[in-house]
């Protein structure tokens, strides 16, 4: 279901197989060198270590769920996105299209398991925040964001694996009476806005 890219990744000439990771807080406009990319590529977890900011996929199979969520990280100032194995590819031409060319630049990495890419982001000093209806979740509007933060979403219906939230900080969006979700990709939106507007 995620095949069809719209073109084939290709790295920069001038860049190395070890891409330089200097990430700056302020906005997506000014990280240095990672978008330096005829179109975007997919870099090593090791790449994204030094950033600030992160949007991770788990299990995202839809296209414009992908893009969109490209397209919120874009907007809000993230520095990059990490999907596992089982989401959709973003450089599938819906994919694209939807995320308004955001994920032909956003770095972004591809593959493995969210439980990888966690425990990566964790030694790294990153906190987790895992986005999830559960009642026992902290409430969005009451966290401050930390130095180094990636948020974490799950695939709209079965939502985050139980070991993927109990591996992270479990965090809700209010909601009224008789609502306990909303799209994933406007979840993401939510929760990034709330650490933009944090700065």
């Amino acid at each position: 279901p995620c095949l069809g890219r719209i073109a084939k990744p290709r790295r920069n000439a001038s860049l190395g197989p070890n891409t330089p990771t200097s990430f700056n807080p302020g906005g997506y406009g000014q990280t240095e060198n990672l978008f330096n990319l005829d179109f975007a590529y997919a870099l090593p977890v090791e790449a994204f270590l030094d950033a600030k900011r992160l949007l991770l996929l788990n299990e995202i199979s839809n296209h414009d769920n992908v893009g969109a969520a490209f397209r919120n990280a874009a907007a809000f100032g993230a520095d990059g996105v990490l999907l596992d194995a089982g989401s959709c590819d973003p450089l599938y031409r819906k994919a694209i299209r939807v995320s308004s060319g955001a994920s032909l630049w956003l770095p972004y990495h591809q593959g493995g398991s969210g439980a990888d890419q966690i425990a990566a982001l964790k030694r790294a000093g990153f906190e987790i925040w895992a986005m999830t209806p559960r009642t026992d979740a902290m409430p969005l509007p009451s966290l401050s964001p930390p130095e180094k933060l990636a948020i974490l979403l799950g695939a709209e219906g079965p939502g985050l694996p139980e070991a993927l939230i109990d591996a992270a900080h479990p965090v809700r969006i209010p909601m009224r009476a008789g609502f306990d979700s909303v799209n994933v990709a406007t979840a993401g939106a939510i929760a990034l806005a709330h650490v933009f507007s944090s700065h």
